[in-house]
């Protein structure tokens, strides 16, 4: 088995279908847009930034 033949089989043995990896991605990036929206995090991300 070649290397990438194993990476294919590790990447579908992760995801059991196209649907499940979809509903992750999306769950992602509700959760990172749902975070932009936090104003006490983006005041920690901002002092963080300026020091």
């Amino acid at each position: 088995m070649t290397a990438p033949d194993i990476a294919r089989s590790s990447v579908s043995a992760d995801h059991a279908d196209h649907e499940e990896q979809g509903g992750m991605i999306s769950r992602c990036v509700i959760r990172r847009n749902r975070r932009t929206a936090d104003i006490r995090l983006r005041a920690v991300v901002t002092r963080v930034n300026v020091a």
